[in-house]
């Protein structure tokens, strides 16, 4: 009987103390993660977003400068026209003689929570063609900025084309 007392004793095991602390530091752990996430996450968004209009005005340029002429395109090639329309929206134009139309997929929209800083709607950025300039229009703003989630970020166009973008 002795022995089996001592065998009884000698297994090994954790207590209910031992497992719930074990439990409360996996719960801390996962909700610090899943916090990083979240706020990860809205920094990509935004990102994404600038991104996007970045890429936007370097395909005008880089058609103005190619003189990609679209079918779509009726009289003579003028050049590209990068329109912010609303907060949350801008569009890709192709500027013709005789048309002014929207290119195919275009207008894009902003991702919820994203917009477009109150100066920058209705800015556009005109790219003639042969040109390699770029002609601001509505008051000459050459810079516009997207906010979301606490970040601005910023996208200035000099007045040759080239792109930067500032984190405000």
């Amino acid at each position: 009987m002795f022995k089996l007392r001592q065998i009884y004793r000698s297994e090994k095991g954790f207590t209910l103390l031992e497992i719930v602390i074990v439990l409360s530091v996996l719960t801390i752990l996962s909700t610090v993660g899943i916090a990083s996430f979240s706020s990860g996450s809205k920094a990509a968004s935004v990102d994404g977003a600038l991104n996007d209009v970045v890429s936007t005005l370097n395909l005008a340029r880089s058609r103005a400068i190619s003189q990609v002429k679209p079918a779509e395109c009726e009289g003579v090639l003028e050049g590209y026209k990068v329109i912010i329309n609303s907060k949350s929206s801008y569009s890709l134009n192709l500027k013709c003689t005789f048309s002014n139309t929207s290119i195919s997929g275009y207008p894009k929209t902003l991702p919820d929570n994203i917009t477009f800083n109150d100066e920058a709607v209705l800015t556009s950025f005109f790219f003639p063609i042969l040109t390699g300039s770029v002609e601001v229009e509505k008051g000459g703003a050459n810079t516009i900025s997207i906010l979301g989630y606490g970040k601005t970020k910023s996208i200035t166009v000099d007045t040759v084309g080239g792109i930067t973008v500032k984190n405000e």
